[in-house]
């Protein structure tokens, strides 16, 4: 029988609170972050990463922000969308590298511009 001529069935769908609740730092961090990743900003994206760092306490011995502000914006913004040179090539050597990356190249990446700043 189509799934169309099937008889609609009553059923009970019971609403659980989720586990985990976004503080205002981190629901700001989300909207910021995907604002700039649309307007392909990858100055923005990389400052909304810095900025919900320091918010949440963690640049006590950060050095050199400004320069991961803009790393780590080009590097996400590589990993959002395909880009032009001017921004993949901030992270990667060639566009071979470029194309044949995948998330967790990215993520090794990503912390290892947190840990060398």
């Amino acid at each position: 029988m189509p799934l169309s001529a099937r008889p609609a069935r009553a059923t009970m769908v019971r609403h659980r609170e989720p586990l985990h609740e976004m503080n205002d730092r981190l629901c700001s961090f989300a909207m910021i972050s995907m604002v700039a990743t649309f307007r392909m900003d990858a100055h923005g994206l990389g400052e909304s990463v810095v900025k919900l760092h320091r918010d949440e306490g963690l640049c006590k011995y950060a050095r050199d922000l400004d320069k991961l502000t803009d790393k780590m914006g080009n590097l996400l913004l590589a990993g959002a969308f395909m880009c032009d040179e001017e921004i993949w090539s901030q992270t990667f050597d060639n566009y071979e590298e470029y194309r044949s990356s995948r998330v967790s190249e990215y993520f090794a990446r990503m912390i290892g511009l947190l840990s060398e700043h």
